[in-house]
């Protein structure tokens, strides 16, 4: 081996070093030290696999049609047996979230495109070396990390069909950008400035993948909660959508999650200052840099090398962490279109809860008082529509841990969902979605849109349970909350002139409004007549209900009706 092949080999190391450099020290863990150093073991087998099969198969790919050349013999071949072995690898192992399979798919692609970086550095000119080594590795990289996105978060879903999705997914898009690469590079469309712009696309997308990976959990903490990934992405949701109504009231201290931020560290920005000024320097000076003459290097590749490649990784680095991870978890598009559940038979009642979001096989239903039995049958009412009356069954259900929503998580019995049903949850969608939209835009009426989240039951977050015989508040006391009665029965009691008034509240009843609204102490004594769950909210919760829930003020206007006629009899 000459001294030439001995540098072009040693050169051919660079991009492998960089990418890992840069995406194992942020997503890769030590205590899978183990996996990864299969993963790279993976990388090196398969492309010798890869460059014994092309070997054999030399005089096919040279004669064939450029299109399939670059998708069918090359891109597809070597893209889905890399499938296939970080499949292997992933699955080997429960414990790994979606970034430690993002991270096994990036040191698989660089194992691979170092082993066949040295194979272009015997067999093929620098120029052809140069063109491939600097960019044909990030490609491997990059698409061998979302390989392992792709099969990982397949992992934690539960439906055939959502792992067949992403197992598709996994497959055509890293063979669709690894063809399209090759193609380009193949065509010599003007590749000195379309292959960078393409990898940088690329590093984006990876960031995407990366940012959105530390919001999901993975399969191990599913399998403890005895959640799919379909079950813990509709809880979550209602979360956020708890915490968007929040905002939208003003009450959050919350300032607004931005999609993207400024991820990169001191050390990473050094890097690209280095990088940059090195390929400005470059293009100030290429007449005066001898050094290379000796490989004979077209101009077009000088560039690629100096100026391009270290333009792409100087970005990579400032880039770095740049999509905001909690955009996924505070950001929402849809917002929350409040719908009722009315479900029965319950008790003698129909029993009426509330939804954020309804879809066609999981709902998540607000409440702290439901069914016990397992299978039961319900409708829905959103925007002025009124659903079939469909079969559910529980999936999940929580009574007690604060750390996730009260309430029950239920799908449709097989069989039992109609197109009636397929078509008010469509229209359901359409209105959360042209909502959302125009509601994150700020047009004109934005306020209007409220009326779709804003109600007593999603406001009205603040749980308090009281026992049979409890004092909620005395007469005299300050006005602080007003409450509404979710369960139980509650006693309003007052004292004048040593008369004694008093009456009962139940389900659905509001009380202590007027003394939070007048900001004076309690004219009664509230006392827990059973058992009860109570709803508590304060002052600025009712200006934005009066505001915003035409209902609401009609109740309050009844509640206070019912006070003034009770004095009124008092005094006769």
């Amino acid at each position: 081996m000459n001294i030439d092949n001995t540098v072009k080999i040693i050169l051919s190391a660079i991009p492998p070093a960089v990418f890992l450099y840069l995406y194992c020290r942020r997503i890769g863990e030590k205590k899978h030290f183990p996996i990864y150093a299969e993963s790279f073991l993976h990388g090196v087998f398969v492309s010798l696999i890869v460059l014994l099969f092309n070997s054999f198969t030399h005089e096919i790919t040279v004669s064939a049609p450029l299109f399939i050349r670059s998708f069918a013999l090359a891109a597809f071949i070597e893209k889905i047996t890399a499938l296939i072995s970080i499949y292997i690898l992933i699955r080997g192992s429960r414990k790994l979230s979606i970034k430690q399979g993002i991270c096994i798919g990036i040191i698989f692609g660089a194992a691979f495109g170092f082993v066949e970086n040295i194979q272009y550095s015997i067999a093929y000119s620098a120029d052809i070396l140069f063109q491939r080594m600097f960019f044909s590795v990030p490609m491997h990289i990059i698409t061998c990390g979302m390989i392992g996105y792709f099969l990982s978060f397949r992992r934690i879903f539960a439906k055939r069909p959502n792992k067949l999705k992403l197992l598709t997914a996994g497959a055509l898009i890293p063979v669709f950008l690894h063809g399209s690469f090759d193609y380009m590079l193949f065509k010599g469309l003007h590749e000195e400035i379309t292959i960078p712009l393409m990898i940088t696309a690329m590093i984006i997308i990876l960031e995407w993948m990366i940012s959105m990976s530390l919001t999901i959990p993975s399969a191990n903490v599913l399998a403890e909660k005895k959640l799919a990934y379909e079950e813990w992405s509709v809880i979550t949701r209602h979360q956020r959508h708890e915490k968007w109504i929040t905002r939208a009231m003003g009450k959050s201290d919350d300032s607004y999650t931005g999609f993207l931020r400024f991820g990169s560290g001191i050390s990473d920005v050094i890097i690209a200052v280095v990088l940059i000024a090195s390929a400005i320097v470059f293009m100030v000076k290429a007449d005066r840099i001898t050094v290379l003459s000796s490989l004979r290097l077209d101009l077009r590749v000088v560039t690629m090398l100096f100026v391009s490649f270290p333009l792409m990784i100087a970005l990579a680095f400032l880039i770095k962490g740049i999509i905001n991870p909690k955009y996924f978890t505070d950001g929402l598009l849809r917002i929350p279109v409040i719908a009722n559940a009315v479900i029965y038979p319950y008790s003698d009642d129909e029993e009426t809860f509330i939804t954020y979001d309804i879809t066609h096989d999981l709902v998540f239903l607000k409440t702290y008082d439901f069914p016990e039995t397992e299978v039961f049958d319900m409708m829905f009412e959103a925007a002025h529509t009124l659903s079939p009356i469909i079969t559910v069954k529980k999936r999940w259900e929580n009574r007690s841990n604060p750390s996730y929503p009260f309430g029950v998580l239920v799908t449709p019995v097989s069989g039992t969902e109609s197109a009636r049903m397929k078509l008010f949850i469509r229209r359901y969608l359409r209105i959360k979605y042209l909502n959302g939209i125009l509601y994150g835009l700020g047009v004109p009426g934005r306020e209007r849109i409220k009326k779709h989240f804003i109600r007593t039951d999603s406001v009205m977050k603040q749980r308090i349970c009281f026992e049979k015989g409890s004092c909620i508040y005395q007469q005299n006391d300050k006005a602080k909350y007003f409450y509404c009665v979710q369960s139980g029965k509650v006693k309003i009691s007052f004292k004048s002139d040593e008369r004694s008034i008093s009456y009962i509240l139940k389900r659905g009843e509001y009380f202590g409004e007027s003394d939070v609204i007048g900001g004076r102490i309690r004219k009664h004594t509230a006392i827990a007549e059973s058992d009860c769950e109570l709803l508590a909210a304060d002052l600025s919760e009712i200006k934005t209900l009066v505001e915003n829930d035409p209902h609401f003020s009609y109740l309050v206007i009844l509640s206070l009706s019912r006070i003034i006629k009770l004095f009124e009899n008092e005094k006769q």
